[in-house]
């Protein structure tokens, strides 16, 4: 007999670096953790180097599959052509997928996280792979799926405009920002976090993947731009681990002699950022597309003035609370920069910071859970 309500939750993405997809199934599944999840049995697959914590709820449990979370290849093939087989036995009712695509030989309901499209509009800002498995997959998988969280109006727009997915498939239930952002960071941490970052006195402050979507040339060359023209010497701290196709990156701080303004950190767990962003004059976030965008939420959340491009998600998720910009006009961003770090907009800030509230991971693990109950009950 099938145990009525039983979800598994693929998490094989999971690492100790979090960021995307990855920081989503560890938020998600940490609120699920504080709600109330009767009538549900929730089965969280992990990788084997799996190093987080254990659910307390009774209806969450933690199943380490034999797949290191570094090696995507065999994560792939795993979850394409091992794992259906695995959820079959253990008479799992839905499969929820939070990483775009299902395994092609499932045979199971199945709900699917579209976070973006930005591997089948924009290819060249992503990997070549990544590309190529999406253009295989995602059509399959949208086509299956009997259900679609979209995290934003955005990428529901897209899914019914460009792929012709149903609207009543599809549930908008966006992602969220951790308290730890909006509480004020007592001052021996900020003293704490400022020494082991070697943070500057005066910043700006961009947080994410080092990577071409991010459109970080745009941001160096606003920076080289406001050198040359404002008086503004604030120096940029780029806080994101390494991505791909970050070479012209040093080439372009090299050519624009900001090696003595740009601090690269490197990666910064979730646990530090609070205190990074509460020290920052101004975070800008120049994306070239997002899909939703939680850095600056974070960054609104903490307080401070917030530049972000006109693009994707963005501008639906900050809510008409920040300075936005075509993330391609230079002058335009360098003008901004210059402006916002002169001067603070108290109540334009307070407004920003009250916006970042509808953003509780709470309330989406509960728009979550209701919408695992409704699909199990169409499928009864």
């Amino acid at each position: 007999m099938k145990i009525p309500g039983k979800v598994a939750f693929n998490a094989l993405v999971w690492n100790m670096r979090p960021s995307g997809v990855q920081y989503y199934c560890q938020r998600l599944l940490a609120a699920f953790d504080t709600i109330d999840l009767t009538g549900l049995s929730i089965d969280v697959l992990v990788p084997e180097d799996y190093d987080g914590t254990v659910p307390r709820s009774r209806n969450m449990r933690i199943i380490r599959v034999s797949v290191p979370a570094v090696m995507p290849l065999r994560r792939i093939t795993f979850e394409n052509f091992c794992l259906p087989k695995e959820l079959k036995k253990q008479e799992v009712r839905l499969y929820h997928a939070p990483n775009y695509i299902l395994p092609v030989t499932l045979q199971l309901p199945a709900i699917v996280t579209v976070h973006d499209l930005i591997s089948l509009k924009s290819p060249q800002l992503v990997q070549t792979g990544s590309f190529f498995y999406h253009w295989l997959l995602q059509r399959r998988t949208l086509k299956n799926a009997i259900g679609i969280i979209a995290v934003s109006n955005a990428v529901k727009n897209e899914l019914v405009s460009q792929f012709h997915v149903p609207v009543r498939k599809i549930s908008v239930i966006p992602n969220g920002v951790t308290k730890d952002f909006a509480t004020i960071v007592p001052a021996e941490r900020l003293a704490e976090v400022k020494a082991q970052y070697k943070l500057p006195e005066k910043y700006l402050l961009f947080v994410g993947n080092i990577e071409p979507k991010k459109n970080l040339i745009s941001l160096l060359q606003a920076l080289g731009h406001s050198r040359e023209n404002s008086g503004v010497r604030h120096k940029l701290v780029i806080a994101g681990q390494v991505g791909w196709k970050s070479a012209k990156l040093f080439s372009v701080i090299a050519s624009l002699k900001l090696h003595d303004d740009v601090i690269l950190t490197g990666y910064i767990p979730e646990r530090d950022l609070p205190a990074v962003y509460a020290q920052a004059a101004l975070f800008v976030f120049p994306s070239l597309d997002e899909g939703f965008g939680i850095p600056p939420l974070e960054a609104m959340a903490a307080g401070i003035p917030v530049i972000t491009s006109n693009r994707g998600a963005l501008p639906e998720v900050t809510g008409g609370h920040c300075t936005m910009v075509n993330p391609l006009d230079i002058a335009t961003l360098s003008t901004n920069i210059d402006t916002l770090v002169r001067t603070r907009n108290t109540p334009v800030l307070a407004a920003a910071k009250e916006w970042t509230k509808k953003f509780d991971w709470s309330t989406i693990a509960q728009n979550t859970a209701t919408l695992y109950r409704q699909l199990l009950a169409s499928q009864a």
